[in-house]
Parts: structure tokens; sequence; C-alpha cells
């Protein structure tokens, strides 16, 4: 219990998290204006096209598809060998009593598949071998010794393996929200299942991350098996990998512990349409989109002017959602219904988060006394009900008035609203005597008037107006929330840093919020006007605390990720040894030993320092009591 309740009061940091909804939905082509936004979008497209066509046993078209992005995949001969031999059996599978399709299968073996068995690998003539029984054996003969080769299933691995192969290569990526949810909810059941800790993001995760794996690409040939175990044991721990995985994992990065990582988060199978709500719906909270997004509007209704203080493009987002046709190309349905609506129905939901986002911005900008004014008239009655918020409101409006200079107007303001409040609410007595002191000592008004306590009253606010007008929090914070507490808590386990925290941007996902600074896309125009607008600057990629060194490289674009080169090496090995030393003084035995014993015994890290520290450090004494 005390752990959802921890997750319900877990800050993020909401501009790092608005940045990466914005590149989210710009990456994916879910708004319009993407005009100048490099993506991968397209290749990732025809990778999923490629897999498609392999899934409905159109294998030559797969192919020709394949070359068309990267003719250089189809000179492996093992994947070549294995595409072709799904071809052969793909013919067989189409001809049935047909002797002339029969005779195409067998012209398919003669001079397409059986020339690369020879040299595709060892065990490819005996598959060859065995392939050619399904000439004597039809695919209902289900007790044949070779039943097993006509099942569909083959064509799943082989597609999946295949364009996985092919988005490798080509260095396409999902967006960084996308793998970040893979990594945080991976992490989190990783947790709740050590712990058994009952955590309130545990049925929408399942639904975002639902279970298993796409198979991993061929390994690479005649690449050394030899890395640094903290690079494996880093693997391992942080996408649930058995250390054999990681290595051959490491093998095709050729030890590039980044793009392996990256690579094992693509393997995981993410629910598009469902992250597409909940990231719809975060914008709509947040005043990111055009409540008139979902209607039918043309390019030029996308609004974007040139700015007034040379900030670039000003633009308001238009949601226009993933096309039906990429959903089947990712092969992943309609999720469940969401108490947001979509397309058309979803303005009036937008607008109300519109408002409650004005009212925050105005808060955040200073304007008190119009947000005062705008709550009388079209909240009437939620200030009574909620006397602290109307303290705290006509508090800022006091240190407003002193760091101003007008200590009479804001001696009257105390006289006839905050005294008669605090009169009625003795609990707001202390806080009264707290903010009197300022006029005594004014150096200390304009802190509080330049926004000491807004970020936390501007939020105080949302809230209370949300609940008002039964706008619940969006489920990606409240799955955020979850996620990132469980992080930290694992790593606390773990007594070491997140290896992979800058490179995942969650240094900055964690880090406090500005105390009175408004996200860069909502700096412009009039926050109570409700046309909230953001610079297109606003949505740079996020950079690492690296020098240099980031996720989202500038001047590529966001979806291809920073690998770092052969000179990074000795650099990248210090960090991680740093990383995965953490807390470590507080013991007396070493990293070494700890990476010793979870290579052995196959354990994690919170487990092998827990009996270490029972057994006096001996790695001896632990592996001989776990074999006895």
């Amino acid at each position: 219990m005390a752990f959802k309740e921890d997750c319900l009061k877990f800050t993020y940091n909401e501009s790092t998290l608005d940045t990466l909804a914005l590149d989210y939905v710009q990456q994916e082509q879910l708004v319009q204006g993407n005009d100048g936004c490099k993506s991968t979008k397209t290749v990732r497209d025809e990778c999923c096209k490629v897999k498609n066509l392999v899934l409905k046993g159109q294998i030559q078209h797969a192919m020709e598809a394949s070359n068309s992005v990267n003719s250089a995949i189809l000179e492996d001969p093992r994947l070549y060998f294995r595409l072709q031999r799904q071809r052969f059996i793909e013919l067989l599978r189409a001809a049935g009593d047909d002797d002339d399709a029969l005779m195409r299968a067998v012209e398919c073996a003669r001079k397409d598949l059986a020339p690369c068995a020879l040299d595709a690998y060892p065990e490819a003539y005996s598959e060859f071998q065995r392939s050619m029984l399904l000439l004597l054996y039809s695919k209902d003969k289900t007790d044949s010794p070779v039943s097993g080769e006509w099942s569909e299933g083959a064509r799943y691995e082989l597609g999946a393996m295949f364009a996985l192969t092919l988005r490798q290569a080509m260095g396409a990526y999902d967006p960084q929200l996308s793998l970040l949810l893979r990594y945080l909810i991976t992490t989190h059941k990783i947790f709740c299942t050590t712990l058994g800790a009952d955590s309130p993001a545990t049925e929408l995760a399942e639904h975002l991350l639902p279970v298993g794996r796409d198979p991993p690409p061929l390994p690479r040939e005649n690449v050394l098996g030899s890395f640094q175990e903290a690079k494996i044991q880093a693997l391992v721990q942080a996408v649930g990998l058995p250390r054999q995985d990681a290595i051959e994992s490491l093998k095709h990065t050729e030890g590039n512990i980044e793009t392996a990582f990256m690579n094992e988060l693509s393997r995981m199978r993410l629910n598009h349409a469902l992250l597409d709500e909940l990231v719809q719906e975060y914008a709509c909270y947040r005043g990111l989109l055009d409540p008139d997004s979902g209607e039918a509007s043309s390019a030029s209704d996308a609004e974007v002017a040139e700015g007034d203080e040379g900030s670039g493009k000003r633009c308001m987002l238009k949601w226009v959602g993933r096309r039906a046709e990429d959903l089947a190309l990712q092969g992943c349905g309609t999720s469940q219904s969401s108490e947001l609506p979509v397309g058309r129905n979803a303005r009036p939901a937008c607008e109300q988060y519109g408002r409650v986002m004005a009212m925050r911005a105005a808060v955040l900008a200073g304007q008190t006394d119009e947000v005062l004014r705008k709550l009388e008239v079209e909240e009437p009655g939620l200030l009574e009900a909620s006397p602290q918020l109307l303290f705290d409101l006509k508090r800022e409006q006091f240190m407003g008035m002193v760091a101003a200079g007008e200590a009479p107007r804001a001696l009257q303001l105390a006289r006839e609203e905050l005294g008669p409040l605090s009169l009625k609410h003795p609990d707001l007595v202390p806080a009264l005597k707290s903010t009197l002191v300022s006029i005594a000592q004014p150096a200390l008004a304009p802190q509080a008037a330049e926004g000491k306590h807004a970020h936390e009253l501007a939020t105080t606010l949302q809230q209370a107006l949300s609940k008002r007008l039964g706008l619940a929090e969006p489920r990606l914070i409240v799955l955020l929330r979850s996620l990132l507490h469980a992080h930290t808590e694992w790593f606390k386990l773990q007594r070491c840093e997140d290896p992979f925290r800058h490179m995942c941007s969650l240094h900055l996902l964690k880090a406090p919020s500005a105390a009175a600074a408004l996200p860069t896309h909502s700096l412009r125009g009039d926050p109570l006007s409700g046309a909230l607008v953001f610079t297109t600057e606003s949505i740079s990629p996020i950079a690492t605390a690296h020098p240099g060194r980031s996720v989202v490289d500038e001047g590529r674009a966001p979806g291809s990720h920073h690998i770092v080169d052969d000179s990074d090496e000795e650099d990248e090995e210090e960090e991680m040894r740093t990383s995965m030393d953490g807390v470590l003084n507080e013991f007396t035995f070493s990293e070494d030993t700890i990476l010793t014993l979870m290579e052995f015994m196959a354990l994690s890290r919170a487990d092998a320092i827990q009996l270490l520290q029972q057994h006096d450090g001996s790695v001896d004494t632990v592996i001989a009591n776990l074999l006895t």
C-alpha cells in the first residue's frame, strides 16, 4: 500500500515530458506540419511492410521491398538461404494439386535454394534436404516427419527477424518516448515481481507492453565475444536478458552497449495505438494541441506564422492521428477504449483541458488578479469550497504588491481578505503570519513574487479545476509516476546509478520542475486568451549531460540515436564502471566481486550484494552455500 501511495506523490519534470510527447507526435507524424521534421518513420514503415509481406507468404515481394531500402541486407548468405527456403515452402503450399505450380516450386529449389544451401552455414544443407521431403508429404498430413515445416508460425519468426535486421541496419529506431516506456515498464515489472509490490500502473503497463519479443537478428560472424563484465551485466539487468543473449547482442554491435540497448528495446512489442491515445490525452491536458484537432482541415489551417521575437516558427498542432494502414503495418489493432474521445468528439475535452492549462499558465505568468476574476465569473463556488487555494491566490496578490512597493494596498488586502479568511479557518493563521513578515522585510517579497510558490500554486489550482470539471489526470502521467518511482526504488536496491539514465534522459525527467517557468512551448501569447502556442524550437532533441553526446543528436533525425565510436570506448568503459560502482564505498567488497557473483550464479545485483553481506564478502563462500 505504501508503494502505491508513494507512486501518486512522485513528481516529474513537466517540460521534459512535454518535449518527449512533442517529439513523439512529430516523429510518428500524428500532427499536421511535419515538413521541417526529420523522421525515420518512412524507413520504419517500409520495414513493417517487409514483415507483413513475409507474414502473407509473399517472400519474393518482401525481398524486392527490402532491396529498395537496403540491398546489402540480402548479401548475408544465412538470411538469403532462410528466405529462399521459406519461398520454396510457400510455393509448395500454394501449389496444391496443380502440377505446373508444383514445378515452379521445384524450379525454385533447383535454381535458388540448392546453390545457397552449400555455403550459408553448416546446418543449411541438412535443412535443405529436410525441406525436400515436403514434396512427398502434404500440409494436411499431420503425422508426417516434416509436419512442423508447414507451420505458418515460421513466417512470423522469419518476418520479424528480417524486419528487425533491416531496421537496425538503417538505424531506424522508434521515438525516444517509445523506447523510454519500454525500458521503464520492463524495470517496473522486475521490481514489482521481485518485491511483490502493488502498483497502480500494472494493468495499463501490461496493455501497453504485452509479453513477448521479436526474435533477434542473426548473430554477427567473426566477432570475438570478449566484453567487459560490467557491460554484459548492465544489459542483462536493464532488459531482462540471459547472459549469453546479452553477449550475442553485444557481438552484433561490436561491443557498443548503447546500440545493443536500443536494439533490445526495439524487439519489445509495443501497443502503438494505445500509446498514441495516451499521448493525445496528455497533449490535450497540457494545451499542446489545437482544440479543433481531428476536424477536417487543410495544411494552411495549422496557423503557422513568423514569430515576433525572432524565435522562428510559431504553430498550434492539429492532431490527425495514425492512418489505419499504418496500424495494420505495425500489427497493432485498436487499443482499449479510453475516457477521452478521439477525432471530432475530442474537441470538448481538449477545450476543457485548455481552460485549465490557461489558468495554470496565468498563475505562472503572475496574472493572479486576472485568475481570481476569471474564477469568480466562470467557476463560482470553487474558491469558497477551497479556502487554502483562495488564501494562496490572495497571498500571491499580496506579495506582488509588496514587491512593487505598494505596501498600503498590500495591507488593505491583508485586512479585508487574508485576515477574515484566516479567522474563519484557523489553520491558515501560521501562513498569514509568515506572509505579513514581508512587510517588515521587503527584500523577501521579490523572491516570492517572482514565483517561489507559483509552481506549487499553479499545480494546486490545476488539480482543483480538473476535479471540478470532472477531468481525470491523464493516464500517461499516472503511468509515468509509477514507472519512475519503481525505477528509483529498484536502483536503490541495486545500490548503483542507472548506467542508461543519461541516454534515456531519465536524469532530466526526474529533475525538479522550474519553480516559476512555463514550458517553452507555452511562452507565446496571452495565457488567459486560450491561444497558447509554442515554438518549434521547443521540440529540439533532449541533450544528455555529456557534452557532444546525446540520445538524439542535433542535425539528424530524432529517431537516429547517438552511437559511440571507437575513440570513445575508454571513456564509455569508465562511465559504465562508475555508474555500476554507485555507492559501493559503503561496503568492504569491490565491484569486481559483485560482478563475479552475478556472472557465475546469474543473480541480480541486489541479491548478489545481500549474499555478500551475509557471507563477509567471500564469493567462494556464497557459491559454496548456494550449490550445497
